[in-house]
């Protein structure tokens, strides 16, 4: 699945628009799906009120009733960009808490195929994998 976000006075938040993808979905159509949501995200959108439901399209899109039912099992990625300058952070699943990005393992660059993107974000859900693996073993 990718997820597009966009940012608050507060911070990230969902802004709906989301892809579902089979697992073995390849590198250029996943590269694809995450340039549409790159172009989804905006700057400086009206923070959500209290008792909005930002990510209720996604929740609905998978069938989850909850975060919290979404987040378990669940490996992350998350992919900036200004411009041509790119950054794919991977992040440990602390469920019940969410997800929390690794810097130390974060990979950036300049310019990028739509396969190149792609192959980023596979590399960047493994490293999330392992990280939330030894995270639920602590």
């Amino acid at each position: 699945m990718v997820i597009s976000y966009s940012w608050t006075d507060l911070g990230w938040t969902s802004n709906g628009w989301c892809e579902v993808h089979p697992v073995e979905i390849g590198a250029e159509l996943l590269g694809q799906s995450i340039l549409r949501a790159l172009h989804s995200s905006a700057r400086k959108i009206p923070t959500p009120i209290r008792g909005d439901r930002p990510f209720l399209p996604v929740l609905e899109q998978v069938g989850c009733k909850s975060y919290k039912q979404f987040t378990k099992g669940t490996f992350s990625l998350g992919i900036t960009a200004d411009g041509q300058m790119w950054t794919a952070t991977p992040d440990v699943n602390r469920t019940p808490a969410g997800f929390v990005p690794v810097a130390k393992h974060a990979e950036s660059g300049v310019g990028v195929t739509e396969v190149g993107l792609g192959e980023v974000a596979y590399r960047g859900l493994m490293v999330s994998r392992r990280l939330t693996e030894v995270a639920s073993h602590e």
